[in-house]
């Protein structure tokens, strides 16, 4: 991974997929659809320019990298065998 920060936005108000996805590796620059306005918007895009923000999206990837192959590959995988 480039360790670049995504800026996510879920476009389901409550949210769905992609709050789903950010939760699920620990991405905590998110927002809903019913909570974007303008200072929101300014607040995420000024926390994924944070360099620190470059180190956690190093880290969130990697965690992904692990689940996929050590709990999503072996499921698919066994479901391929049945």
């Amino acid at each position: 991974c480039a360790g670049v920060p995504a800026a996510a936005i879920d476009p389901i108000a409550g949210g769905a997929k992609v709050a789903a996805q950010a939760r699920a590796v620990g991405w905590p620059h998110l927002l809903i659809a019913d909570e974007v306005d303008e200072q929101a918007l300014r607040g995420l895009v000024d926390a994924c320019l944070d360099p620190v923000a470059r180190g956690l999206a190093r880290e969130c990837a990697e965690r992904a990298r692990r689940r996929v192959e050590d709990v999503l590959r072996p499921r698919f995988l066994a479901t391929l065998e049945a």
